[in-house]
């Protein structure tokens, strides 16, 4: 079951301009899971009139599994010992992209004791 997204998702509740003006980077601890059709990130924002009021935008939501990575590979489970990492990008107007990329940890030794 997906319990951890909406977690995820209200920490997501900032206007573009706030992510526009530094680097935001989350880090989740994601426990391995398949990703059905109800694990769905949705994006709610609102857009800056340059007059310090912003105006709220229709929510963006995307299906996790209908992701690819960018290996051009679908991303259908969170598997143990990879690191996904899904980078929002924020266009012109209503535009949103999600370029999702998976890579495996990296081994780590720590006073003779593997975490893998």
């Amino acid at each position: 079951p997906q319990t951890l997204l909406p977690y995820l998702l209200a920490l997501l509740h900032l206007p573009v301009s706030r992510l526009q003006a530094l680097p935001l980077t989350l880090h989740f601890l994601l426990f391995p899971q398949a990703l059905g059709s109800n694990a769905v990130l949705e994006i709610t924002y609102a857009m800056d009139r340059g007059d310090g009021t912003f105006i709220d935008q229709a929510p963006y939501s995307v299906v996790l599994n209908t992701l690819k990575s960018s290996k051009n590979v679908e991303i259908n489970e969170w598997e143990a010992g990879k690191h996904y990492f899904y980078n929002v990008i924020f266009g012109a107007a209503d535009e949103i992209q999600i370029s999702p990329s998976v890579t495996k940890w990296d081994d780590v030794t720590a006073d003779g004791i593997s975490a893998n």
